[in-house]
Parts: C-alpha cells; structure tokens; sequence
C-alpha cells in the first residue's frame, strides 16, 4: 500500500508540473496578441518597428444642419409658423435636386420662455426648434444651398461638415504606406546592427485616424440677400501598423 501511495503522489506531481508547464505556455502565446502596442518579447531577439501612412483626399459630399426658429406667446402659433418656414425651405432644396432620402429631421423641440427679471416669474412665449441634416452630393453647390435655405426662412446652420464616399479605399491605401514604412524602418535598424530579419512574426493594425473638414456654424437672421462662401479643403485619412522580426 505504502508502495501505491508513493507511486500516485509522483504521478500527480507530474500531471500537475505538465497542466502547470502548458499553461505557462498557453499565457505566453496569448501575451503576444492581446496588447498590439506591447508586442511579446520574451526570451527571443526581436526588433519592433512602428509605420504610418497618410493619404490626402478631396471630399466629395458635404452634410449641413439647417434650421428654422421661431417665437410666439402662442404655443400653437409657433409650431405653425415654423412648419411654414421650414416646408418651404425643404420645397426649395428639393426642387435643386436634393433627394428626399437624404433629409432628416435631427431635431424637433417646443420650449417655453421665461422672464425672471427683478425676481418675478412670467412666461414671456414658446420658443420652436426645427432641424433638418440635408446631404448635399454635388459638392460644389454648398454654398448655393445655404443661401437658397437662408432666403427661404432658415434662421440657423449647424457644423457644415465634408466626407468621402472613398474613405475605405483611400484608408488601404494609408495602410498600404504605413506597411511600407514599418518594412523600411526595419530594414534599416537591422541593417545597422548587421542582423538579417525575413517575414514579420506579428502584425498589429493601429487606428484609422481621420481628420475632416468642418466649417463654423453659421446663426442668420434677418437681412439682406447673403453669399456664402465655402471653403471644402481636404480630408487627412491616416493608419498606422506595428511589425514584429524575429532575427
């Protein structure tokens, strides 16, 4: 008996070295893809370079916030005349060719003004916001739907803001380059140190960053005829991507 028991403790202290010994192994495998910004060294001589790729892209569709505000002591009074405004200016923008798919209301609210001067409280009227997000898809009349909504009644522009519809192509290509980079960085430290490297054992994608151009919002009121000017620029797409060698 003494024989057995002596015998099942080695086992058990082999099977519990092995479980032990794989998952060691197991963290450690999983250490090398879990934070791309620390990529696992280990024991092993490795060289860890960092690529970057930017790609500079004209837009080619444009998104403006229009609305119409409107006062009147009368609660009804003024959603009725806002929705007057605001139909009209919506008639206009459609008859240039705006898509109706491509307005939405981002904004509907009805408040109530109030007078707190010398410590009194009075209800001075109701105050309505309308707000329409309008795609525009030809780029180049922004600036003509902003006037033409503004001579309609539209009292307000919010975040005049510009986009691609090739943002993932061009995004490939920044990736493309950030790859390009990384793989000449390391050409070069390996080459200094007199090392020889081959494929890269870990790839690691960082951040689509991408920079757009916005306009400052725009608070119109009443006045004579006005010409917008819009300046469209350029939209900045960068990647960037970490390679690992083992050499």
């Amino acid at each position: 008996m003494v024989g057995k028991k002596v015998l099942l403790s080695i086992l058990s202290t082999v099977l519990i070295g092995g479980v032990l010994l794989v998952g060691s192994k197991l963290l450690a495998r999983e250490s090398t893809v879990v934070d791309a910004t620390q990529p696992a060294t280990g024991n092993e001589d490795v060289i860890v370079v960092y690529g970057k790729g930017k790609i500079t892209i004209k837009p080619d569709i444009a998104y403006i916030n229009i609305g119409v505000e409107t006062f009147d002591k009368n609660a009804k009074e003024a959603q009725d005349r806002n929705k007057v405004t605001m139909n009209n200016v919506l008639k206009k923008l459609k008859s240039m060719g705006i898509d109706e798919k491509d307005i939405n209301t981002i904004r509907y609210s009805v408040g109530q003004e109030m007078d707190y001067l010398d410590g009194n409280e009075g209800a001075l009227g109701f105050k309505v916001y309308n707000i329409m997000r309008i795609i525009v898809r030809d780029i180049d009349r922004v600036g003509e739907v902003i006037n033409t909504a503004y001579n309609e009644g539209a009292n307000n522009v919010y975040g005049i803001s510009f986009d691609s519809l090739n943002r993932d192509d061009a995004y490939k290509e920044a990736l493309q380059k950030a790859i390009e980079n990384a793989q000449d960085k390391a050409a070069t430290i390996a080459d200094q140190v007199g090392v020889k490297i081959g494929v890269p054992i870990g790839i690691y994608e960082g951040e689509n960053i991408y920079t757009a151009r916005e306009n400052v919002d725009l608070l119109m009121d009443s006045g004579a005829e006005i010409a917008v000017p819009v300046e469209i620029g350029e939209l900045e797409i960068e990647a960037s991507v970490t390679l690992e060698y083992q050499y």
